[in-house]
C-alpha cells in the first residue's frame, strides 16, 4: 500500500468521522504549496465556529521568512533625516 492509498483512507475515515459525506475539497491530501496533508504535518484549528486544517511545513516557513525580515530590518541602517 502506497503513502498516497494511506492518504485516501484516512481522509476517508475523517470524512465519516465528522457525521457526513463532504467533498473532496473539505479533506485535500496536499497543501495549496504541494506539502502532503498527514496527521503530523496537519495543525487543526478552530476559528469561529469552523474547523480548519493548516500545513505545518507552510507555518514553519512563514515563520522563518517572518523572522529573516526582522532581523533585516533590524540590522540595516536608519534612514537619513
Amino acid at each position: 500500500m502506497s503513502d498516497l492509498d494511506d492518504l485516501e483512507e484516512i481522509a476517508d475515515q475523517a470524512k465519516w468521522s465528522f457525521g457526513g459525506h463532504r467533498s473532496r475539497k473539505s479533506f485535500p491530501l496536499k497543501c495549496s504549496h504541494g506539502h502532503a496533508m498527514t496527521p503530523e504535518n496537519t495543525r487543526i484549528q478552530k476559528q469561529n465556529g469552523y474547523v480548519k486544517r493548516k500545513c505545518r511545513e507552510c507555518g514553519r516557513i512563514a515563520a522563518r521568512e517572518y523572522y529573516a525580515r526582522q532581523q533585516a530590518a533590524r540590522t540595516s541602517p536608519a534612514p537619513p533625516r
